[in-house]
């Protein structure tokens, strides 16, 4: 299987404080709490897989729901300025 590529995205404070908070009990949600502990704190960058964006935009996608809407507080930014080609430096 081909290496994933990483994306770093850059999370502003509002943002971190929602990845911080319980975001649900699934296999994904868990997985990706456990994971949230490669967030650098300090500057607010957090590097995801393809698979895991990928994860992420299926998973805003399926409409209201506690844990889609918590995805979404915290990644439409960032995704929206990847989609856009106008990333924040």
């Amino acid at each position: 299987m081909p290496e994933s590529r990483h994306i770093l995205f850059r999370l502003h404070d509002d943002e971190i404080a929602a990845l911080h908070k319980q975001l649900g009990e699934g296999g994904f949600q868990q997985k990706f709490l456990s994971d949230s502990s490669r967030l650098d704190r300090a500057s607010g960058e957090i590097r995801l897989t393809d698979r895991e964006l990928g994860k992420i935009i299926r998973y805003c996608s399926y409409g209201p729901g506690g844990f889609q809407s918590d995805l979404r507080l915290i990644f439409a930014r960032s995704i929206g300025e990847l989609l856009s080609g106008k990333r924040e430096k």
